[in-house]
């Protein structure tokens, strides 16, 4: 199957209504959500999912909105800047980017946002790995001090990607533009 947004929006409210019942229940300091079972969910992503193919306009597609999301918008910046904490994330926008634009790998370029209590060289080494970006191409991470709050254990920094180009710049910000009146 090949990605068609008219018949994703046809079929998954459908679904949603048959599938999903989800309970609500007032408690003192907030609601307790009553998830519906797995084997409801999981039928809803294999019907979307099962047959999927990921060709390269859809891929420009799904970027966009990423970009959209949680991409830098600066109109005085001459680069793309893709922020997140989430690594799985970070990973997809990359891997699109390479998927769907002739892009040079030198020109990527990482800048990470640490607490004082993580070790800076283990999460440069964890976010290169994953991205299969070389260290040398990461910036001098930017250190603060956490929060009072607990921080999460498999917490790894907030990642930014950067890749120096205002055409690529423009013409992600064109799709989502577009992408914003269409749907």
């Amino acid at each position: 199957m090949i990605f068609n947004i008219n018949e994703i929006n046809k079929t998954i409210p459908a679904l949603i209504k048959i599938s999903w019942r989800i309970s609500v229940k007032k408690k003192p300091g907030g609601f307790k959500i009553v998830k519906s079972d797995n084997k409801k969910r999981r039928k809803i992503t294999k019907t979307i999912f099962g047959n999927y193919e990921l060709n390269k306009n859809s891929a420009r597609v799904l970027l966009a909105l990423l970009y959209w999301s949680s991409g830098a918008k600066y109109p005085a910046s001459n680069f793309v800047a893709f922020s997140n904490s989430d690594s799985d994330l970070v990973k997809t926008f990359l891997n699109l980017l390479r998927l769907t634009f002739n892009i040079s790998e030198p020109r990527i370029k990482i800048h990470l946002q640490l607490y004082s209590t993580q070790d800076g060289k283990k999460m440069t080494e964890f976010w290169s790995k994953l991205l299969g970006v070389p260290q040398r191409q990461f910036y001098k991470p930017s250190i603060f001090n956490p929060p009072k709050r607990h921080v999460r254990p498999d917490y790894f920094g907030t990642c930014t990607v950067r890749y120096h180009s205002l055409d690529l710049l423009l013409t992600l910000t064109e799709l989502w533009n577009e992408l914003s009146k269409t749907i």
